[in-house]
């Protein structure tokens, strides 16, 4: 399943078996009235029940075959592919016999569009058909494919730096590219990731994620499978938000000569949400129960004497949805220097959270000072800074930044003790992104700040 296309026949009769051992818990006993399975395997959220379909994780390990033989260089890489691409970097199409090289032709352009490469030198990156600028190959954006895929980055470089020259310099402008604002080569290997997984590596899940058809996502289907709630209540319930129960109207539409096996909710029903009247009970009863809080005392302290403090915060409202972030800088003595609030546009809290220590970081800059403090109430974003575990879109931003100071501390804080970069990343709510409100002075709407030697409080 790995290394093979398995064929589609086959696949039909395996996904048969699962399909009717899941509805009548019988492999030859099939149901008049079931979910399509397509949207079975569907994550919860979209209605399904996240059962993986085989076809899909068939592609999925495919994927990750070809993207082994793409990027590694181990021996068994290198000799399949020597002989399953052409000298000029596409795959072979005759002249091998081969059970592999199907399974390879399927997922391969899909895997190329999905790497990206961070540069390095250049010399193994393809300068049309790999994805080096952007998101997208030039060969793609311009719909060309007889450019000449020998050409490589390392052609336009010369000591890490372009040198734009000749028919290359017409390719790039018909494709849009902005000339003045290349990738920077960092020198060294070419370093390819795959775009859909934030890290840049490669999984199976985020594969299946890619291909898989997706469905609009409901807010019932996220009530329905709560913990509270009986699992056998909310499977009924799943099954009359899906219809797929044999109510009585379509066993009256149906052919009336057919003798079902199994019949769920055979009975009239009055209404059928009134199913649903049993989740709210659960949810009042169980989910709103008692709880015993306890007070857990939190503390704030100033930077050492050569630091400068930066408190930062982000936010997003609906995660994923609009984003901002807030940042307020401190001195050694607690007096306030300055703040600032940026727009992210949509995304999630945790990038929130990261995008504004980096965009605190690089707006603290003007201060011209070389060690930071750095304090965000993320444990999520402090931990992917101390252990340098950035993500592949932030990693060059990073990099310039530790250049640019000598020594940056990472700390943790809880809320309780940043709320004033809480206020800042949550006040100006309508910044579109990309905007930046800059305060050199203390806002008026922040009434109060974080200072030693006091004690607050949150609920544990």
């Amino acid at each position: 399943m790995a290394v093979y296309k398995w064929p589609r026949k086959f696949i039909m009769q395996c996904e048969r078996v699962i399909r009717n051992f899941h509805w009548s818990g019988d492999s030859e006993v099939a149901r008049k009235f079931v979910v399509g399975f397509d949207k079975v395997w569907s994550p919860v959220k979209e209605g399904g029940l996240s059962i993986t379909s085989m076809a899909v994780t068939n592609r999925g390990l495919l994927m990750k075959y070809w993207r082994s033989i793409r990027s590694s260089n181990k021996k068994w890489a290198r000799f399949l592919w020597a002989k399953y691409t052409t000298q000029t970097g596409r795959i072979t199409q005759y002249g091998v016999n081969s059970s592999i090289l199907p399974g390879v032709r399927l997922v391969r352009n899909i895997v190329d569009r999905n790497t990206k490469v961070l540069l390095g030198d250049g010399r193994a990156t393809s300068l049309y058909y790999d994805v080096w600028n952007g998101n997208e190959c030039i060969a793609d954006i311009l719909g060309d494919n007889e450019l000449d895929s020998t050409v490589m980055v390392s052609t336009l470089l010369s000591n890490n730096e372009w040198q734009l020259q000749g028919d290359h310099i017409q390719n790039f402008l018909r494709a849009r590219v902005d000339l003045n604002n290349l990738p920077t080569p960092q020198g060294g290997d070419d370093h390819r990731v795959w775009m859909p997984e934030m890290r840049g590596n490669f999984t199976v899940s985020s594969a299946k994620q890619l291909i898989r058809k997706k469905y609009n996502v409901l807010d019932v289907y996220g009530l329905l499978w709560r913990k509270v709630i009986h699992p056998k209540l909310a499977a009924q319930n799943w099954k009359l938000a899906r219809e797929a129960c044999a109510t009585q109207d379509k066993i009256r539409i149906g052919s009336r000569s057919i003798l079902l096996i199994s019949v769920t909710f055979a009975s009239p029903m009055k209404s059928p949400w009134s199913i649903f009247y049993g989740v709210v009970p659960l949810q009042l009863k169980f989910g709103n129960g008692s709880q015993f809080f306890q007070p857990v005392e939190c503390f704030w302290t100033p930077p050492n004497r050569d630091e400068l403090l930066l408190c930062c915060d982000g936010a997003a409202k609906g995660n994923p949805g609009i984003a901002w972030a807030g940042v307020v800088a401190r001195d050694a003595d607690c007096n306030f220097i300055g703040a600032m609030t940026i727009g992210l546009g949509r995304t999630n809290n945790f990038l929130a959270e990261l995008y504004g220590i980096i965009v605190g970081l690089e707006w603290a800059l003007k201060w011209v000072v070389r060690k930071i403090l750095v304090r965000s109430d993320s444990m999520g974003a402090v931990m992917t800074f101390t252990n340098s575990n950035m993500p592949w879109f932030a990693r060059q931003r990073w990099r310039k930044i530790q250049e640019s100071y000598d020594f940056i501390r990472f700390v943790h804080t809880y809320r309780e003790a940043n709320f004033a970069a809480d206020a800042m990343a949550k006040r100006d709510y309508l910044l579109r992104n990309g905007k930046v409100l800059n305060n050199d002075e203390r806002p008026y709407f922040l009434n109060s700040l974080e200072y030693p030697n006091v004690s607050y409080f949150r609920l544990k």
